[in-house]
């Protein structure tokens, strides 16, 4: 039987959130070649930490206003269209530094600067698109699998082509491909929880207070602190890894391709594996799976054969991770707060993003490869037995979590 795409329909709207998640990821794809430019800029692992951090400070303001923005006017859809429009516009700009006086300099300004839009993208689009998936009752794993085919797709087109394309040109292309994402956001509907309080009870005072009266958030949020300090150390040196395994880091690409095709079958899965087991259960496993892919880099991996078998495991980690995370915070806050929720949390991770990336240049440069990337796989573990542990602590005051959606 044909499905029918009637306006207002579920079927309509899962195929415009599953637009936006792919055209999203196929330019952020096309831009993930920021640390490799500035590595040929001459810039060193503490360098590139130093930007990384203060990238990540930036963006710890940027998400709590923009959450806040978008509680307050009921509109994501508007800030989404904001961020992408400014903060890729000014990405597009960065090429443009190199050949002005002081451009180390430059570069470490305005990068940083430029975060405060470009750095909550990915948070706030994947706020609309959990809310959205919740209210029309749509498989959120199905619709994200979308994205990371997409990125996996052309993250091999890229590397294999990026010697003709130019490292310097992949920032105004991943500009010009974000146009697409921005316009289906604004045909996508506005997640309606917010507007219902404002129609029914007028412009409210929000109680932020409530999210941190809840064990389960604020554990979550401790978690993310170790968690995310760990992710920054494995990522954001990952080019420094293949350089000193001999492997070459232009094989960057490559590697961020297979990691994306790994996401799919655990975001496929998604809606089995929650009927299952509980999302905070997923969620340790997903940085076990992470913490097995450093301690394997941490022994040695020399060939890319090998890098992009050993990396399939953070891939599959971080489709397990994509899939639970925003819908675990979605289950926690109260409905006036989702936005604000998603928020804190990214102003969380941010601050972790500051601790790992300037403590994860200095330890790489003084440890070297292998030594730090098993440093890597010791603080992932960190972090499940933290988050273990607040579990425990937590079982008195226990609190069902509920799906966020089928």
């Amino acid at each position: 039987m044909a499905i029918r795409f009637v306006k207002g329909s579920p079927e309509r709207e899962a195929l415009k959130l599953t637009g936006v998640q792919a055209f999203f990821w196929i330019a952020w794809a096309v831009g993930s070649y920021q640390t490799i430019y500035l590595k040929g800029q001459g810039f060193s692992a503490s360098s590139i930490g130093l930007v990384s951090a203060l990238m990540s400070a930036v963006a710890i303001a940027a998400m709590t206003f923009w959450g806040m923005v978008s509680d307050k006017i009921g509109s994501v859809r508007r800030v989404n269209v904001i961020l992408l429009a400014v903060g890729f516009g000014a990405f597009a700009a960065i090429p443009l530094l190199a050949g002005l006086p002081g451009a180390s300099l430059l570069f470490m300004l305005f990068i940083p600067l430029s975060n405060f839009f470009k750095g909550p993208t990915t948070i706030f689009l994947d706020n609309l698109t959990v809310r959205n998936c919740s209210e029309w009752s749509l498989n959120y794993g199905v619709i994200r699998s979308g994205g990371s085919v997409a990125y996996a797709i052309v993250s091999l087109a890229v590397a294999a082509n990026i010697d003709r394309i130019g490292v310097g040109n992949t920032f105004w292309l991943s500009a010009l491909l974000m146009i697409i994402p921005a316009v289906l956001i604004l045909m996508c509907a506005e997640p309606r929880g917010k507007r219902k309080m404002q129609n029914d009870a007028g412009p409210q005072k929000l109680p932020v207070g409530l999210l941190f009266r809840s064990p389960r958030y604020m554990a979550f949020l401790v978690f993310t602190v170790v968690f995310y300090v760990a992710v920054n150390f494995e990522g954001t040196f990952l080019p420094y890894y293949l350089d000193e395994m001999g492997i070459g880091s232009t094989r960057y690409g490559v590697l961020l391709a297979f990691r994306a095709f790994m996401e799919v079958p655990l975001l496929l899965g998604l809606t089995r594996l929650r009927r299952r087991f509980r999302m905070s259960n997923l969620i340790m496993v997903a940085a076990g799976l992470m913490a097995l892919e450093c301690l394997l880099f941490g022994m040695g991996v020399r060939s890319l054969v090998s890098a992009v078998l050993v990396c399939l495991l953070f891939g599959l980690g971080n489709g397990l991770y994509i899939g639970t995370s925003a819908n675990y915070i979605y289950s926690l806050a109260p409905g006036e707060l989702k936005a604000t929720a998603q928020a804190v949390y990214a102003s969380v991770l941010s601050a972790s993003g500051i601790v790992g990336n300037l403590l994860g240049g200095v330890l790489f440069d003084a440890l070297g490869a292998r030594a730090f990337y098993l440093t890597t796989a010791v603080t992932f573990l960190g972090a499940v037995l933290i988050f273990a542990g607040s579990r425990m602590l937590g079982q008195k005051s226990a609190v069902t979590e509920a799906p966020a959606q089928a």
